[in-house]
């Protein structure tokens, strides 16, 4: 495959770097000069820039375009790269948006295989390490999972050093993610924050519950720091054995400590090492389940807003976005409005029989109006026993 590069997120730099040293998939495009990278990204000279991601459009000779980008306003750029039947790798956070997402799971069900989320760490060699170190009998003696970390946020006056809920929901979509990998489904979201959106928030707490999976404690919290030192820790307490995980969101897990029977052994891994195995798999043709998986975190992260208005736990129960799903969703939302507008409708007609005499016809207009788009609904309805399902399960 042929690979063109939008954007510069440290988020698609072992992906990149990996492109260079694969001996089938290149990387033949940039969108802007090549001065927007440093050096460490390892450009292949033979990467040609373009001027605009319009161009890539119509450029045949690209088949996946990596969108190394966490700002919204390359949202409607991904949405038609796909439509040009591109293949698309995008951030998480850059998808994570609900009303963003479930477009975009529309426009995935029209174009399977065409829309990878970047889940870098899933791949990388200390969380393999990790999960043969809790293997599937170990992970029943896991008593708690705790994950602290300062994420990434821009300061301003009025914010010195505080996040906001967006940096949060960056910070968190990846790691529920990687949590999920870990360990299993998660589908209870208990969730508090110290401050206001307004004002911006020191600290955020999330907890995350499940049938056979241990508790999770997510915290995060804000400071200088963090803006130019981000760090990340996910400590995982057994009964006979523990295990340190650590690393930066900017920078990839850099260290992996494992404690058993008193004795401590460290493994330390460079960011890197995760781009080949990461780029094999998002190009294989089962790539595309991954778009499922964020789904799955997409959700969780939506939660933490309910759990935090509401003051109470949350419960998620887990549906593939389709358009079926959304079609019905719909459906049902318009016939609530109906009904109460007809009975709106009912009472009104019989105030004006009370109050104003009508000739005959009349009334029969009147009832056949009040009842008309009701009943045009219901019948509607008949359609879902004629209408073709779709192919597939996740469409």
């Amino acid at each position: 495959m042929q690979f063109a590069l939008l954007g510069n997120d440290p988020l698609a730099l072992p992906l990149i770097q990996a492109l260079a040293r694969h001996a089938t998939h290149r990387l033949v495009r940039l969108v802007g000069p090549r001065t927007s990278w440093n050096d460490s990204w390892k450009l292949p000279p033979t990467a040609t820039s373009v001027g605009t991601w319009e161009e890539l459009l119509i450029d045949q000779a690209i088949d996946v375009v990596v969108v190394a980008s966490q700002s919204e306003q390359w949202q409607p750029v991904v949405r038609q790269l796909v439509q040009a039947d591109k293949g698309v790798i995008v951030l998480p956070s850059l998808a994570q948006s609900i009303p963003f997402f479930y477009e975009l799971a529309l426009v995935a069900s029209e174009h399977p295989g065409k829309i990878f989320p970047l889940l870098t760490w899933r791949s990388h060699p200390l969380v393999v390490r990790l999960l043969e170190f809790l293997s599937t009998d170990n992970q029943k003696s896991v008593r708690h999972v705790q994950v602290d970390c300062r994420p990434v946020h821009e300061s301003t006056p009025a914010r010195v050093g505080l996040m906001t809920a967006s940096d949060i929901e960056k910070a968190l979509v990846m790691d529920v993610d990687l949590l999920r990998r870990l360990f299993g489904t998660y589908d209870q979201v208990t969730a508090s924050r110290s401050g206001s959106d307004a004002a911006g928030y020191s600290l955020a707490t999330v907890m995350l519950a499940g049938r056979s999976v241990p508790q999770v404690v997510w915290t995060a919290t804000a400071g200088e720091g963090a803006v130019a030192n981000p760090e990340w820790t996910l400590t995982v307490a057994a009964e006979d054995r523990g295990a340190v995980l650590e690393g930066s969101s900017e920078r990839g897990f850099s260290r992996l400590t494992l404690s058993m029977a008193g004795e401590s052994t460290v493994i330390e891994a460079a960011q890197l090492d995760s781009g080949m195995d990461l780029l094999e798999q998002m190009t294989a043709p089962e790539g595309g389940t991954w778009w499922h998986e964020l789904a799955r975190a997409v959700e969780l992260v939506e939660a933490v807003e309910r759990s935090v208005r509401r003051r109470r736990a949350i419960d998620v129960h887990f549906e593939t976005p389709s358009e079926r799903g959304l079609f019905k969703t719909q459906m049902t939302a318009v016939g609530c409005s109906l009904l109460m507008l007809t009975l709106g409708a009912v009472v009104l007609y019989l105030v004006l029989a009370a109050t104003v005499e009508m000739p005959q016809l009349m009334k029969k207009i009147l009832v056949g109006l009040t009842f008309l788009p009701l009943g045009a609904f219901l019948i509607l309805q008949l359609l879902v026993f004629v209408a073709r399902p779709a192919a597939r399960d996740n469409r």
